[in-house]
This record gives structure tokens, C-alpha cells and sequence, in this order.
């Protein structure tokens, strides 16, 4: 039920339905509040959502607020070397980018680009 939650809110955020995409959000949330817990990979995911949400709305604080927790439970709870926290440094990358901090986005994008060569 969880994934088919967040499919569906990806097919809402992409077709700019952002109110209906935050309320299916808001429910798969607290789904996974109530029974895995805030330090766990669905929590990560569900606040990288939010924050590309936001970032597609232009509200660039609520979406770095969202988007660095989204690093901290990631990384906390699967590391660094990921498709999830690669996706969110992309994320925070276009966000530093398109609010004018260029040493925040090149911090981003160099992480980005780490993690893809441990990948290899």
C-alpha cells in the first residue's frame, strides 16, 4: 500500500496536482509514523517527496527543510552509497542552484558525483 501511495503522489506532483499529491502524502506519512517510526527509509523518502514538492512550487525554504531531512534519515538509515540520497542530492543541487547559493549547489554536486563513483 506504500508504494502504491507514493506512485501516486509522484503522478500528482508530475502533473502539478500538488494540493491531492500533499494530502496522499500526508496520509502515506503518517502510515509510516504510526507503524515503522521517524529514523526509517519510507520517513526519508515520504520528506524527499515533500521537498520536491515544495521545490516544484518555488518554496525554496520549506523544500531545503524537508529535503536536508530526507538526507539525515537516508543516510542515517542506508548510508551514503544509494539511489535514494543520490536523488536527494540532485534535489538539494537544483534547489542551491535556482536560489542563488552556488558554493551550497557545487557542495551538492560533488556529493552527487562521489556517490556515483563509489557506485561503479
Amino acid at each position: 500500500m506504500l508504494q502504491q501511495l507514493m506512485n501516486l503522489t509522484n503522478m500528482l506532483a508530475l502533473s502539478k496536482n500538488t494540493d491531492t499529491a500533499r494530502q496522499v502524502l500526508s496520509a502515506y506519512e503518517n502510515l509510516v509514523l504510526e507503524h515503522e517510526g521517524i529514523q526509517t527509509l519510507d520517513n526519508g523518502a515520504c520528506q524527499m517527496m515533500y521537498g520536491a514538492i515544495s521545490l516544484s512550487e518555488g518554496n525554496a525554504k520549506e523544500a531545503e527543510l524537508h529535503l536536508l531531512s530526507a538526507e539525515n534519515i537516508i543516510s542515517k538509515v542506508m548510508g551514503t552509497d544509494n539511489d535514494y540520497v543520490k536523488t536527494v542530492y540532485l534535489y538539494l543541487n537544483n534547489l542551491y542552484s535556482r536560489w542563488q547559493k552556488p558554493e551550497q549547489a557545487l557542495a551538492y554536486k560533488n556529493e552527487y558525483l562521489e556517490c556515483s563513483r563509489q557506485s561503479q
